[in-house]
């Protein structure tokens, strides 16, 4: 047997009432037809505003004399809100009630000239997305800090290399520092014009070996032996400088 249509009604103003949104639907006289229980929660609105058959101005004349639209002419507050209301428009936005609750308010045109409007509390949703974008704001000015901190860093070191670099290429010495693995990290012109290195072997990580063969051995800091060979004077000299981070000098009137 069909359900009638009483019980049907029924049936769909429980349904109504259990869910966790709050619902309402305007007639094409805006005139409240339905609504349940957790809109009146969710706006914070009595029973007795929410009789069917009340009209929609009395909702938003609720709303402006207890502050929900703010300072501002309370009559001027419903005109507005009602002419919007006519237009029958689809409508989506967020709203952050005065005891900081937060509503997603949609609202969908009907066939028979009313509307539906549903209101959901995203208050916990609203507040994930503040912190998030706090969150991301902060890191945005830490590393806006830092970038500007490793510029200024890098300008006082560009500053501090091109002083050394003035400095070294000032003095009548050659110098050059070596590392650990005795490869060239720095060494100025002079250094370069009393050992005599081809141009294409003054590179910075080559090897200080491969340089002492192109050098003029006279600016070794060792002595020759009797019958030592040019390579085992090499050898001999690696041995003297092979101390980790070895600055080597030399003096062009040296031999």
């Amino acid at each position: 047997m069909s359900k009638s249509k009483k019980e049907r009604t029924s049936e769909l103003s429980e349904i109504l009432e259990h869910l966790n949104i709050g619902l309402s639907y305007f007639d094409k006289n805006l005139n409240l037809v339905i609504s349940n229980k957790t809109l009146g929660v969710l706006l914070g609105f009595p029973d007795s505003v929410r009789i069917p058959g009340t009209n929609l101005s009395e909702f938003f004349r609720f709303n402006a004399e207890r502050g929900e639209y703010g300072d501002g002419d309370i009559e001027a507050q419903i005109t507005e809100r009602l002419k919007l209301a006519r237009l029958r428009k689809p409508h989506d936005f967020e709203r952050i009630r005065p005891d900081g609750s937060v509503l997603r308010i949609q609202g969908m045109p009907t066939e028979d000239g009313g509307f539906v409007t549903t209101y959901s509390d995203i208050t916990e949703l609203y507040q994930s997305k503040q912190a998030l974008e706090e969150t991301n704001a902060n890191l945005d000015d830490l590393m806006r800090e830092r970038t500007k901190s490793l510029r200024e860093r890098e300008e006082q070191l560009a500053e501090q290399a091109e002083l050394l670099t003035e400095i070294m290429e000032s003095t009548n010495v050659g110098i050059a520092h070596y590392d650990k693995e005795l490869r060239l990290t720095v060494a100025n012109q002079r250094y370069y014009d009393i050992t005599e290195v081809p141009k294409e072997l003054r590179l910075r990580g080559i090897k200080l070996q491969t340089l002492f063969k192109e050098c003029d051995i006279s600016q070794f800091h060792s002595l020759p032996e009797e019958n030592e060979t040019r390579e085992e004077r090499i050898q001999k000299e690696l041995h003297l400088i092979s101390n980790p981070d070895h600055a080597h000098y030399l003096h062009p009137d040296r031999g």
